[in-house]
């Protein structure tokens, strides 16, 4: 019966007229997420309620429903994430807050998923609360870059070279980038010995970046 209470209470469910009980468009999105009820309404309260202004605001909601889960116990972990997505050292971010790579790749891989809830959850909300709307959209805009930022570890600058070059993650693409290659099309239009010669990357790897077809993210 609480559970029945609650559900009623936060709008997931709804009394039709002839007493039966129906899901209603947001207990429908709730289920299709396969998200934790409480966790879909705090999100829906964070996005209604709390000023969210900035990606750290993004993070630290998501980070905050992460620990309502009881996936994390407390918010050491948060600062470490930060410095990921801002493409701090791995090495320094461990040494300096003395955890292990699985702990904080753990953390990431949850928030990334909980930061793409947020995202969709936004735009669901957007078509019916229009006051918000635009506050809902600016979020959604952000969660969606948030989540990159997440996965890889990299500032926005970076996307292109990430996303679409095989065999560069973070560092690589940083180096690329500070060698004036901005784009994955720059790159691949380059002379693999030019390319080796600015960036000091192995001929070899310069010459597998020549010529490879777009990869698709899968995230």
């Amino acid at each position: 019966q609480y559970i029945l209470n609650y559900l009623f209470e936060k709008g997931l469910i709804l009394k039709r007229e002839d007493g039966t009980i129906k899901c209603s468009q947001f207990g429908k999105l709730i289920i299709r997420l396969y998200l934790y009820p409480v966790s879909g309404v705090m999100i829906r309260y964070k996005l209604e309620q709390v000023e969210i202004e900035t990606f750290q605001d993004v993070v630290k909601a998501a980070y905050e429903v992460l620990k309502a889960e009881g996936r994390t116990r407390n918010y050491k972990l948060l600062q470490p994430v930060l410095e990921w997505c801002d493409e701090e050292p791995l090495d320094e971010i461990l040494e300096r807050h003395k955890i292990m790579a699985g702990d904080l790749y753990s953390v990431r891989d949850n928030l990334e998923r909980i930061i793409t809830f947020i995202g969709i959850i936004a735009i669901h909300l957007s078509e019916s609360d229009f006051d918000l709307q635009d506050k809902l959209i600016n979020i959604a805009e952000m969660a969606e870059t948030l989540k990159i930022r997440m996965h890889y570890g990299i500032r926005e600058e970076l996307f292109d070279l990430v996303v679409r070059l095989n065999n560069v993650a973070r560092i690589r693409a940083r180096i690329l980038y500070n060698a004036s290659y901005h784009t994955a099309t720059q790159v691949k239009k380059e002379n693999p010995y030019v390319l080796n010669q600015k960036t000091g990357l192995g001929i070899n790897l310069c010459k597998k970046f020549i010529g490879k077809k777009k990869r698709i993210i899968k995230k």
